[in-house]
């Protein structure tokens, strides 16, 4: 009898603490938006538009609200706490006046996807009059939460090899020169028989049995000494041009070449007197008084007068008539041809027996571009590597194709080894999807706007990163033109219904699980039950784990008593 009596008072005693804090508090009116509440980077965060009614706060009374999600399992997490007293209550608050209040809540808690995914709101009040606190009082659900559309990201980063700097068809030149005697224009016999001359003939007659070698044409270029009238050196220019053009299409016809034989083979330059040359040749010289020289011919505005002060120095100091005009009276002849390189075949075979020696931009391109076997492609990178280890390209393609293959730790080596010879965009681009990759959102974020001059690849990266960080219209941007699930999940969760849709149509997750899954949330956000049952019915059916999501994500909250979506679910 007596433990009975103890219990009543017990009892009586929390009924009249709780009837307390009722006196203190009435009810306080919620909307939360967004309801369900959403995750965003890696936080939710919490709107309540609020209101105290009139006298729902006792005037001396002071409460603390603090929402709180309340998981399935028990566990809470709260948001902050804020504080409002009536009009007579001392301390800190914001005034709740005998009328009423409405007021604005904005907080924000950190969310980890799949954290709270089965969780209601509810709010805690802890009324408070002087010294004596009441009984916390927990409402009743106010919203549901959470919403974790951004954790469908998928990890569709771009890395990025290095291009080949192939040019299978290169332009080359080669020179003979014919020197004259003074005011002479014949092509000597003795002159042709020089061993630069010799040497030249030599070279066309082995161009002539390499049918990779193809001749353009040939270029003349002819000279007179500045020692004599401007006229005369004009016309002594233009025959020496001419006899150096006779000469060489003997040659050519004596070798075989009968490209060589043809007016149209030759471009004839006469210049004239050669002043430039004169200094150039002067300059190299060690004569003491070559400055008083090249002042004499570098002046301007009368250049019969610079004529003449030349041949009175030629007279002064005879090593230019014996060692600096003879070199000047000249026909220089440039002869123009292309090399082809190995043709695609030629590559492909050199790869096999001889890749070792093969050049490494001919490596680069047949790995880049002739070998579709990744296996294949690897080990040609890697004998570019090995041959030219200081060349960044070949180490960065090593670990390119270790990504394909899955061996992110391996490629995450060789781009740091890749580094040390070289930043490169390509190189930071790549680094920053293993940062990425691996957690650290702000180093990859970095990185990649470090590397943005990679290309498309390194924007659309950063695209990721934003996503992740809740910066929708940023990462749809950098996305460009990309059709792929993330850029479709980026317009979604940017408002953009619709692109969501045509994004993940495009892309190579259009049939897939999770491409389906996507649409039949669009479906759901935008009440289309048709477009939500057919995409979570294909979804479930390629992937039997999609049930069980669908069965928890608040995007489908409106159709939980769905008896469609339940015969879907269970």
């Amino acid at each position: 009898m007596k433990r009975r009596n103890l219990k009543v008072v017990a009892i009586a005693s929390i009924v009249g603490s709780f009837a307390a804090s009722c006196t203190l508090l009435k009810d306080l009116e919620y909307t939360v938006t967004p309801n369900p509440i959403e995750q965003h980077g890696d936080t939710c965060t919490l709107k309540i538009n609020g209101k105290f009614i009139e006298k729902g706060l006792n005037a001396k009374a002071i409460v603390e609200v603090t929402p709180v999600l309340v998981n399935s399992d028990g566990t809470e997490r709260s948001f902050k706490t804020e504080i409002f007293k009536g009009e007579k209550a001392a301390g800190n608050g914001i005034v709740v006046p005998k009328a009423g209040k409405s007021f604005t809540y904005n907080s924000e808690v950190g969310c980890e996807c799949g954290e709270f995914s089965e969780s209601v709101l509810k709010v805690k009040l802890l009324p408070k009059k002087g010294t004596k606190v009441m009984d916390e009082i927990l409402t009743d659900k106010i919203a549901d939460g959470v919403i974790h559309t951004p954790c469908l990201l998928m990890s569709d980063d771009k890395v990025v090899f290095a291009k080949d700097n192939f040019v299978r068809v290169t332009q080359h030149t080669t020179e003979v020169t014919f020197n004259y005697l003074k005011g002479n224009a014949t092509v000597r016999s003795g002159e042709l028989k020089d061993q630069d001359v010799l040497d030249f003939k030599n070279w066309v007659t082995g161009a002539i049995a390499n049918p990779k070698i193809v001749m353009k044409q040939f270029g003349v270029m002819a000279y007179a000494s500045p020692e004599g009238e401007i006229e005369k050196n004009d016309n002594l220019a233009s025959d020496r041009a001419n006899s150096a053009k006779g000469a060489m299409v003997k040659m050519m016809k004596q070798v075989g070449v009968e490209a060589g034989t043809q007016d149209g083979f030759y471009n004839l330059m006469p210049k004239g007197e050669d002043w430039s040359g004169l200094k150039e040749l002067i300059g190299a010289s060690d004569h003491p008084d070559k400055n008083i020289i090249i002042s004499v011919a570098e002046m301007n505005g009368d250049d019969a007068k610079r004529e003449a002060e030349i041949k009175t120095l030629a007279h002064t100091y005879k090593f230019l008539e014996d060692d600096i005009f003879p070199k000047l009276r000249r026909s220089q002849m440039t002869l123009s041809y292309d090399l082809n390189g190995l043709t695609d075949e030629e590559l492909l075979q050199w790869s096999q027996s001889k890749p070792d020696s093969m050049a490494l931009e001919e490596i680069l391109f047949t790995a880049n571009n002739l070998v579709e076997d990744l296996n294949e492609k690897l080990r040609l990178f890697q004998v570019a590597e090995k041959v030219y280890s200081n060349d960044w390209r070949a180490i960065n393609n090593v670990g390119y194709i270790y990504m394909l293959q899955n061996k992110m730790d391996d490629a995450s080596a060789q781009f740091e080894k890749a580094a040390e010879l070289d930043s490169d965009p390509i190189v930071k681009n790549n680094l920053g999807v293993i940062a990425r990759l691996n957690g650290n959102i702000a180093k990859a974020e970095e990185l990649f706007n470090e590397g943005l001059s990679a290309g498309p690849e390194a924007k659309y990266n950063l695209g990721l990163v934003q996503i992740k960080k809740g910066e929708y219209a940023s990462a749809i941007d950098n996305m460009g033109s990309y059709n792929t699930f993330n850029a479709g999940l980026a317009k979604y969760l940017n408002g953009d219904t619709d692109g969501a849709v045509a994004a993940v149509d495009g892309s190579s997750e259009a049939s897939t699980a999770m491409g389906h899954y996507l649409k039949a949330v669009v479906g759901a956000r935008t009440g289309n039950k048709e477009m939500m049952t057919s995409n979570l019915k294909d979804a479930i059916a390629k992937d039997a784990q999609c049930k069980a999501k669908a069965s928890k994500d608040r995007e489908f909250m409106k159709y939980f008593e769905d008896a469609d979506f339940k015969a879907m679910v269970q």
